[in-house]
């Protein structure tokens, strides 16, 4: 494990090794935020092994590698990048962020990833403000919870161009930027622009999710919003840096405000509850306040 113990700015480029077996951490202490400055880029290097699997290259299986990554500011983002070697052992790879800033330029699969190495990879994003997912295709897994993705780009997963991002499953997130992947799960998302899934869907759906128009199911066809007459959902600040960023207007209709299953809002402060908070606060205010006096709620970001 590698742990920050202070607020320091990190600058130039760094690269982290992962062999087949690594398990690796780079967490942040409590209370502190390491900064990766954006002159440089963190760079994950799936390197081959060194001494060939029992079995040849072919025949053994190769050990597991994981990365976690915790509390960091990555201003110049994440490459995973292949092994730039003629070997084609790869095995299951998990990269797992949570509580991380990475932005403006996100996370990107390097062009020398294999399409064996890609279908190994797993990403896991928790609780993070990400910039535009430029993944290949073939990623086998990609998952995000309580995230906000901001793409500067037009796509929010895939590539530039006409390339499409792999399957993504999103539950509590807000996206700002177009969504073009090949298989699309959502549960209680916010897109703020139009989606389109290329391939047909496998199992997954979106649900209570709000949906633009102009965007495009896996069969072709339009997705249906979770209320045809909602209006789009209004911030309070879009702007990354503010201190209410992301955050939800009072104004929102209440499909948006109260449409996740617990009752609280979609996107990505579902889990902070919110609307429950408020209608609580109000009850005790009515029964305890003064009379003559009354009460003004400011939201704390």
């Amino acid at each position: 494990m590698i742990r920050f113990l202070d607020n320091g700015a990190y600058g130039g480029s760094l690269e982290v090794p992962l062999p087949p077996g690594a398990s690796l951490a780079i967490v942040a202490d409590n209370g502190v935020r390491p900064a990766i400055e954006a002159i440089g880029r963190l760079v994950i290097k799936l390197t081959e092994p060194l001494v060939p699997p029992p079995g040849g290259e072919q025949g053994g299986a190769i050990p597991q590698r994981t990365l976690a990554l915790n509390g960091l500011l990555i201003e110049g983002g994440v490459r995973i990048q292949g092994a730039r070697t003629a070997a084609q052992t790869h095995g299951p790879v998990s990269i797992d962020l949570a509580h991380c800033t990475l932005m403006a330029t996100g996370i990107e699969t390097d062009t020398a990833l294999t399409a064996g190495q890609a279908a190994a990879l797993s990403v896991q994003l928790d609780c993070c403000i990400v910039g535009p997912l430029l993944l290949d295709a073939d990623l086998g897994q990609l998952s995000l919870s309580n995230c906000i993705i901001d793409a500067a780009r037009p796509l929010c997963a895939g590539g530039t161009g006409p390339l499409v991002g792999p399957a993504v499953c999103l539950a509590h997130t807000t996206v700002f930027g177009r969504v073009w992947v090949r298989d699309l799960g959502a549960n209680e998302v916010i897109f703020v622009d139009p989606i389109q899934a290329a391939q047909p869907a496998t199992g997954q759906s979106v649900q209570r999710s709000y949906i633009p128009p102009g965007s495009i199911g896996p069969d072709g066809a339009p997705y249906a919003a979770i209320n045809p007459e909602v209006e789009p959902p209004q911030f309070v600040s879009t702007r990354y840096g503010d201190p209410a960023y992301a955050q939800l207007s009072v104004h929102c209709a209440p499909v948006i405000l109260g449409g996740a299953a617990n009752g609280s809002e979609i996107g990505a402060f579902s889990t902070r509850h919110t609307v429950q908070a408020e209608a609580n606060l109000r009850a005790a205010l009515a029964e305890y306040l003064p009379l003559a006096l009354r009460p003004a709620l400011f939201v704390q970001t």
